[in-house]
Order: C-alpha cells, then structure tokens, then sequence
C-alpha cells in the first residue's frame, strides 16, 4: 500500500500495463470507480482507494492462457489454436477481458495438450528417409582409415555423423571422405499387429555404445516402418510393434539384458531360441452413437492417430482431467 493511502491515474495505468488514456477510458465507461470522481479538481486529479485497485486488479487478472500465449509457445499460429478449440481438441471458455471475450485455456489443460502435441511432433518427424537411404543412428565404416561413425542427428533425410574421434562429418559428405552404411534400410513389411512395446534407453556417452547397437539390431529385424525412435534430450524412446526376435536368452545376454532393463510398456516372453515382445494391449469394448464415433474419428485424423489410439490416449491420458471436463470434449453430449 503506499503510503499516502491512494493511488494515482499512473499508478493504476502501470500497475495493470495499460496505458493512462485507456484508465480514463475505464472510468468514463464506469468500469473503474476512483473516490474523488466529483472532487477531481480540487486534488489535482483522480484518486483510488486501495480497495478499488484490489478489485480492479482481480478482474484484470488473465484468468487463464490467451490464444497468443499458447501460440508463442509451441511456435506456431493463432489460427492453429483457434483450430484445435473449435475441434474441441482444447477446452477452453470464453470471458471479457479488458473489454473484450476472449478465449482462454486453463494451465493444467494447456499443459496436457502440449505433452500430446509435442509427443507427436517428436513421432512424426521420421527417423528415416528412403529417398536418401539415411537413418538415425545408422553406423558407418572408414574404407580407408577403418575409423567409425554414427549418424547422431537426422532431419529431412539428412544429418550429421559423428565418428569415435568425435569429428563431426555431414551425410552429404560421408561417401567423399570413404565411409560406406554398415547397415543399409531393409525392406520390411508392415506389421498388422496392434500397440507398441515401449523401451527408453539413457542416451550413451560414446557412439559405440551396446544401446546403438541393439537399435541396430531392431533395424535390421524388425524394419523401420514397424518401430518409431524419438530422440529426446537426455533420453531414446523405442517403440517397436509386438514380434518375436531371433535372440537366445542363454546366447544373446547382452541384448536380453539391455531389453528387459529398459522395458517401460509391454511385456516379454522367454523361449528357447526366441525373444517375444508384446504390447501387452487389452480389448476394451463399448458402444455410442455412430455422430460421436464420427466426431473422435476426425479428431483422431487431425492427431495423425488411429481410432484406437486416440481412444486409449483419452482413457489412459487423464480420466480425471475428462470428468472435469464433462461433454466438453465430446464423450457425454
């Protein structure tokens, strides 16, 4: 509080980063009730009562996240946002704010849909590229000098390759300085089977590492269209669609190892000769009417998901962040 008990025109105009004419605007409107509205001239101008700033101050406080905000923040449109709220992908409500109805969005449920956007970002930027046989991680031999590398950052099909010396080489110009694929892009077929087993690895320290080369061997057996790799700061999350490997539990110790270490969503089957990896998925069945089947199929497209999917997502998400929402979002009305 200051210490003269009031506040000034300026005082308010900086207090609420509004500029002093639209103040005046506030109080000519009767939006902002300044004590001495009569008597103005005899102190030399309008006054507020702490009181009132307290008030003013409470309804000019964002009552949740602007369409803006949430556009600087994930880098990309307004318009973008104002699709995702009409496609009910972000529940949001409307209230007047300074002096106009604007849409807003609850932290809790921006930051929910962030994970989802960026998560599916991160999935959709392929891993691999056919029309220049590149892929994430893929190992390289020196025909001359016999030294190794790795791609360690991919992009539209091209990247950067780092090798044990930790020379730092283009894909471009791979082939020019003698280095051939050890492993060139297989051709695989898609697998039909539903879900994904899940492993998350810590990102290895050296580009030899056993991680790289499991990730090489999933390559080569399972095939790049069965498998996602996102590459995250600190972090290598693998999914792989359920199949059975050819690894021996009694032979192949180091890779059984790292597989079950590092398993976070499916399960694993032990056979003889063999390795089963599951996504352990169970079938849920329900019915609603076929305009909401409809409606989560679209939303379901917008995500890049399939029905099952974005229907798994939104149980498995945050059922209480739904029954919060209530038929917001589609479910119940």
């Amino acid at each position: 509080m200051k210490s003269n008990d009031f506040f000034t025109i300026k005082d308010v105009a900086s207090m609420l980063n509004i500029s002093e004419p639209a103040v005046y605007n506030h109080i000519k409107n009767g939006k902002f009730h300044p004590y001495n509205k009569k008597h103005k001239h005899i102190h030399g101008g309008y006054r507020f009562s702490f009181e009132e700033v307290e008030r003013i101050s409470q309804e000019f406080e964002k009552p949740g996240l602007t369409t803006k905000d949430m556009a600087d923040n994930l880098g990309v449109s307004i318009n973008t946002i104002l699709n995702y709220i009409h496609n009910s992908r972000l529940p949001s409500f409307q209230k007047e704010y300074r002096g106009r109805v604007r849409n807003f969005v609850c932290e809790e449920d921006f930051e929910l849909f962030k994970s989802t956007f960026l998560q599916k970002k991160r999935e959709k930027s392929a891993f691999y590229s056919r029309k220049t046989g590149f892929f994430l991680f893929q190992p390289f031999r020196n025909t001359k000098t016999n030294d190794f590398a790795r791609i360690m950052e991919f992009s539209d099909g091209e990247g950067i390759a780092v090798t044990t010396s930790h020379e730092e080489i283009h894909t471009d110009d791979l082939k020019e300085k003698g280095y051939e694929p050890l492993i060139e892009l297989p051709h695989v077929k898609m697998n039909q089977k539903r879900g994904y087993v899940t492993f998350t690895f810590p990102n290895p320290s050296h580009v030899n590492s056993p991680v790289y080369s499991l990730l090489d061997f999933f390559i080569k057996t399972v095939g790049p269209k069965n498998m996602k790799i996102i590459h995250e700061e600190h972090a290598i999350k693998v999914k792989v669609k359920p199949t059975l490997l050819p690894l021996d539990p009694n032979v192949d110790h180091e890779e059984v190892a790292l597989i079950q270490q590092h398993l976070t969503e499916g399960k694993l089957t032990l056979l003889p000769d063999e390795l089963f990896i599951d996504s352990d998925l169970e079938i849920i069945k329900t019915y609603i009417p076929s305009e909401k089947k409809e409606r989560l199929k679209k939303e379901a497209k917008d995500l890049g998901m399939s029905l099952e999917e974005f229907v798994a997502h939104k149980l498995l998400g945050n059922p209480q962040q739904h029954l919060k929402q209530g038929g917001s979002n589609g479910w119940n009305n």
